[in-house]
């Protein structure tokens, strides 16, 4: 289950940084050369097959224009709007929803959930 989790949370985070590279304009290899990363290392990361190490999570947040904690905050904002979005459809309780979706159409199926989840909360980060 916390693997589960862990796995939900690495992707809502990758979807987040992928976002926001591409409102930028830049390019995977344009992000991974300002941030001192290996492109392989952005790539996996935007695929949720990756967790950044602090320091490089805190340089991708600031270099995409959020603080460490604003970027933070969309991403627990979008886990939030993932868990209610699965929990009406599903009419379980919200943790026990995110956990069933995830059993039942693994990581990739959770992506366009995840993706609209991630715009909304950008949305409301940026436009209080």
């Amino acid at each position: 289950m916390a693997q589960q989790q862990a796995d939900v949370h690495a992707l809502v985070v990758g979807r987040a940084v992928a976002q926001l590279r591409r409102r930028r304009g830049w390019s995977q290899r344009e992000l991974s050369s300002r941030a001192s990363v290996k492109q392989s290392l952005l790539c996996r990361l935007e695929l949720g097959r990756a967790r950044p190490a602090p320091f490089t999570s805190q340089q991708l947040a600031e270099l995409l224009g959020f603080s460490p904690d604003a970027l933070t905050r969309v991403v627990d904002d979008a886990l939030d709007r993932t868990e209610r979005a699965l929990a009406v459809v599903s009419k379980r309780q919200e943790r026990q929803a995110l956990l069933a979706a995830f059993a039942v159409c693994g990581l990739a199926g959770l992506k366009g959930l995840v993706e609209v989840a991630v715009a909304a909360a950008l949305s409301e980060e940026e436009h209080p």
